[in-house]
């Protein structure tokens, strides 16, 4: 089970570097960044799940990116 879940931190490491490096987000440490997006990911998909309501989601990419220092894509 860890495995999925660093295989899903590995990936997204790897667009938080490159984002770092584009200056779109402020993380000094890209993997602990990485854990924290899988975290708040998986956290709120559980909770989508445990209150039987997908609304709960709605505010997770708001949440990632705050997370990573970075401010939402102008559209």
């Amino acid at each position: 089970m860890a495995q999925i879940f660093e295989s899903q931190v590995d990936m997204v490491e790897k667009v938080v570097t490159e984002a770092r490096e584009r200056g779109e987000v402020t993380v000094a440490d890209a993997h602990e960044a990485a854990r924290s997006v899988v975290a708040q990911l998986e956290g709120q998909v559980l909770f989508a799940k445990l209150y039987n309501n997908t609304q709960r989601l709605d505010a997770l990419w708001t949440n990632c990116l705050a997370l990573l220092g970075a401010t939402a894509p102008a559209r």
